[in-house]
Formats: structure tokens, sequence, C-alpha cells
């Protein structure tokens, strides 16, 4: 098809039939890594572990390769970024090996950075950690000052968690010791600021420290959980986790975990849930997961005390979104049965769509567990194929699947059939891309999201044009109006955006 065809004719035969485009299939899985592929240069992949994407489909997988003598390997976009046995330094020219990424969380920001928290050991064989980027991005390493003043002094002792968002600040979690009270480490929840080239920490704001009494809770805060799928960290420096307080006598011990955003409590052990006569239960260990988007939207796992047959929750907002027992919104002849197997995370996007896992009481057993975005069912143990094979298994942890921030994207570590060379399933990381006309396109000249650059791309594009649309604003002027047109049509003439 000749896609330079005279514009003004293009426009006056498809304004008024813009409605008819085509409607495109609801989501497209691209498997991005498979167990038993070899990874370039090195061995074949033996285990895939953690999984993040972000707006523009850039992916990060974790990934063993047991063929290899240092078998860890961190790829983005298929690419070997960092891998066990790689050496780096600080800038006192010390020179020390990654030991391993097991403590390291998997996550990109939308214009592909990504910070780490290694677990280093130097030429004594001791043991210590360090946040870098990759190619040996020194940021900060343990003895490294955090707060300096007056009457209070801090520097790192350890970390734990480190995030990066849009805005070059990350979030950290890790052991501080307060000089002024020699020999204590207490743990903390610290905001950096980085310069624009990324390449050091400018400011340290401690947001949360141990042994301080968070206002409109009763006792001090004794730590935080760990677990990445616990912790969330937003481009407005905004955050969600999930506190322990002090808890030496039963009183305390009874609403010890609390899910907070910043420091608000959102649901405390022992206090009234937002299901009338229940309480909260218990935060800690697998029972909650919490997600925080760039408008502030929230969603989180709870515990609910009492009937264990209805004691987990999801709320979005403040509102209840689902419970065990309820039907399965997509098989409502079913009802849910957890929520989650072991630590798994929990997903909104900046345009409100939901990202989560369930069980329910199938007829078929084999099937009766899958994933899905708001109410609709998208993957599902022993019916959903990919290239003509079943998915056999959803494992369970803490980071086997994301979402992008704009809601187009979610990647999913699941398995597939055995297959010759491999132990047991052959676990893939698998890209979802949502092609329901939900999320804007990220390039214009593929306005339908189809995948190729054709008329049906004017149809779709003038449809939500003439309706003043916000992706119809393909220019980013803020507003819907003939200059979208002109650059829409730039881009199509041109046959897509690069």
């Amino acid at each position: 098809m000749n896609q330079k065809r005279n514009r003004a004719a293009v426009i006056a035969a498809v304004c008024g039939l813009a409605a008819v485009a085509a409607a495109q299939p609801t989501v497209q899985f691209t498997v991005l890594a498979m167990e038993g592929e070899t990874i370039p240069g090195h061995g074949p992949i033996t285990v895939i572990d953690k999984v993040a994407v972000n707006d523009n489909g850039d992916w990060m997988v974790f990934v063993n390769s047991f063929s290899s003598t240092n078998d860890e390997f961190v790829l983005v976009n298929g690419n070997v970024v960092y891998r066990e046995g790689d050496i780096v330094t600080n800038p006192f020219a010390e020179e020390f090996t990654v030991r391993s990424f097991s403590s390291v969380s998997a996550a990109i920001n939308n214009a592909g950075e990504t910070v780490f928290n290694l677990s280093l050991i130097d030429s004594n064989n001791t043991v210590e950690s360090g946040l870098y980027r990759p190619a040996n991005g020194y940021l900060a390493g343990e003895f490294d000052v955090v707060e300096n003043g007056p009457t209070y002094f801090a520097d790192w002792q350890s970390f734990s968690y480190v995030n990066i968002n849009d805005n070059n600040e990350i979030f950290v979690l890790g052991s501080i010791d307060e000089i002024f009270t020699p020999g204590t480490f207490n743990r903390g929840l610290v905001k950096g600021t980085l310069n624009a080239a990324l390449d050091t920490v400018l400011d340290w704001e401690i947001l949360q420290v141990e042994g301080v009494t968070i206002p409109g809770l009763d006792s001090p805060m004794e730590g935080s959980q760990v677990t990445s799928s616990q912790i969330s960290f937003n481009n407005a420096g905004q955050y969600m986790w999930v506190a322990l307080l002090v808890d030496d006598t039963p009183e305390q011990e009874a609403v010890d975990e609390v899910i907070m955003l910043g420091s608000q409590p959102l649901a405390q052990e022992g206090t009234p849930s937002i299901i009338p006569g229940r309480d909260w239960g218990q935060a800690t260990s697998t029972n909650s997961a919490v997600n925080l988007n760039n408008g502030g939207g929230y969603i989180y796992r709870a515990r609910l005390a009492g009937d264990s047959a209805t004691d987990q929750i999801l709320v979005v907002n403040g509102q209840k979104f689902i419970q065990k027992g309820d039907n399965n919104p997509a098989l409502p002849q079913y009802q849910i049965t957890s929520l989650a197997t072991g630590s798994m995370p929990v997903r909104i996007a900046d345009n409100g769509d939901v990202v989560w896992f369930a069980a329910w009481n199938d007829a078929v057993p084999a099937q009766n567990s899958g994933y899905f975005r708001n109410n609709e069912l998208i993957l599902q143990r022993n019916v959903t194929q990919i290239n003509g094979e079943p998915i056999v298994s959803i494992p369970g942890g803490a980071e086997v699947f994301d979402q992008s921030d704009n809601g187009r994207f979610a990647i999913f570590k699941v398995s597939l059939p055995n297959r010759a060379g491999v132990s047991g399933f052959t676990d893939i990381a698998l890209l979802a891309e949502f092609l329901d006309g939900t999320t804007c396109p990220v390039c214009a000249a593929d306005f339908d999201q189809s995948g190729g650059v054709d008329g049906d791309d004017i149809a779709a594009f003038f449809g939500q044009w003439q309706a003043g649309e916000a992706c119809a604003d393909v220019d980013g002027s803020g507003g819907v109006d003939g200059d979208d047109i002109g650059f829409f049509f730039v881009r199509w003439e041109a046959g897509g955006c690069s």
C-alpha cells in the first residue's frame, strides 16, 4: 500500500468512518528469555528469577547459568549489564567483586536507568554492599555520610533495597549508624537526589528511621519489611511501605504491623479494617504487598483477622477491589481462594489499571489460577497458549511480575512444559503488551497499535481526534487541535517514528 497518499483525500475519506477501525486483540505476548536458551558469550539459562518493565517496553530479567563459573546475570533488553564476578571500584580506588544479586531488586525507570544494591566482597574476603549503576557507576557505599548536623550524624552501614524514579531520585532502605549513639545501627528509609549525570548523590533525606514514633501511632518504628513487593516509590517522591513497630508488650504486639503511605497508616494490625466487623491482620511475611502510581493512586494486599476463607483483600485507593471468597470476576461460577502465592506483588498503573494474581476453586484444578488486568483474566494456567504450548505453572515470589507505569506493558515469570535439556518445567520471561485502546500509542504512526503502519491507523487517529481524546494529543502540547494532525501525518507518511 502506498502510504504517501494525498492527505486531503485521506482525511475526507476517513473522517466519517473512523469508528470502523478494526478491533485489536486485548493482549500480545512475546517470549523475552527462556530457560535453556544461551546467554550470548556465556552458558545456557538455567534459572529465570526477577523481572521488570518500563513504559517503552524496555525489560530487565535476572537469570542464572549454572554452567558458568560466575553464574548470576542481569539482562536488560537481552544484554548483560551486570554479572556475578564483575569488578567494581569506589572513589578510593578500592576494588570489589560482585558477589551476588540475591538481594537486588529488579527495577528500570522510563529512561532505562537502573540502580543496584550490590553484595560485594573485597580482597580480604570481607562482605560489603554498595549502590551502583551499570558500568561501575558508584553512587554510595558503607560509611558514606547520610546526615551531618550539630546534633545528629549518621552514615550508611548496609543497603537492603534501592529504586530509581524518573526525576533523578533514589529510594533506599538500609542500615544507618548513628554516631552520637555508638554501636546503634538503625533501619532507615532514605531518599537520595542525584545530579543530572546520575553519577553523584547531591543530598540524602531521611524519611523514616528506627526508634522514631510516627505521628498517629503509639509505638516507635522498630524496622521495615525488606521484601521488594512491600515497598513502592513514585515520581512525586511519595512512598508506600510496611512498618514494624516496637512490640515489647502484648498490647504493642497486637498492633505492631502497619501498611503505610508515607507517614499515614492505611492498615494496622488489630484495628478496624474497611470491612465492617473485621480487624486488619498481620501485614508481614507473604500477607501483604503494596504499589503506588505516579498520581498517588495505590493498591495493597492485606490480611484480615478472622474467617480464613475470606481473610485476604485487595484495596485500591481506600476501597475494596476484591476479597478472598468473592466470585471470580471473569469466571463467576468460581470463587477466589487465594490472592497470592508467596510474596507476589500487586501493581497499579498511572491510568488506574491494576494487575493481580488469584487462584480459585475451578472445576478443572489444573486451570485454577491466573493473572488479571482489572476484571479481565489475561493469563490462565493450562489455558493460555504461548507459541502453541500451555502455561503450566505460575511461580510465586516478590518479583515474578511487573507492570509499566503507563499500563501498556506487563512482564511475567511463568512456565511452559518440560523440554530437552531443562530440568522440570521451562521457565520463561513473558512480555504482555495491551492493545485494547486503553493506553496511548508509543508511536503516533502506529496509532491502532497493530505493529504496522497502514490506513487503519488514520481511522483510529481521527476517531480519537474528533472526540478530543487525550491520546490524540500526539504532539504533547496539552490539547487536541489541528497541529496534532500535521504531527501524526509526518510520522504516518514516514512509516514510523524512528
